[in-house]
């Protein structure tokens, strides 16, 4: 069992915790890029758990118009968000791919939640 970054202090394990599925779930505050430290971790993890959602449910990278997307649903203005991220690629036909889910499982522990077995 893995301890969790902000979990850790309470002797909380990735088991412990609630799951969060970015395709069922909904974030318990509004993510905001701008906002207080729980509003910018919950940014960073919409970011990152909608694009490892779709790389691993539909195996396939998010086209540019759903990168936008998920950045605008994420807390940004716009797709810009993604620029100042590092651990995602694009293929030759410019989709986006995870490729480290180091940030995803930061985000994860960040607001305190476990991610859904299939993205783990």
């Amino acid at each position: 069992m893995k301890a969790t970054r902000a979990g850790h202090r309470a002797g909380k394990t990735e088991s412990d915790l609630p799951v969060f599925d970015p395709d069922a779930d909904t974030p318990p505050l509004q993510p905001a890029v701008e906002g207080n430290r729980a509003e910018r971790d919950w940014c960073g993890l919409m970011l990152w758990a909608q694009l490892r959602a779709l790389n691993v449910r539909e195996g396939r990278g998010a086209t540019p118009q759903e990168s936008v997307e998920m950045a605008k649903a994420a807390g940004y203005r716009d797709g810009r968000g993604w620029n100042n991220w590092h651990g995602w690629h694009k293929d030759d036909q410019g989709n986006r791919w995870i490729t480290d889910v180091g940030n995803v499982r930061y985000y994860y522990s960040a607001v305190e939640r476990a991610l859904p077995a299939d993205l783990a």
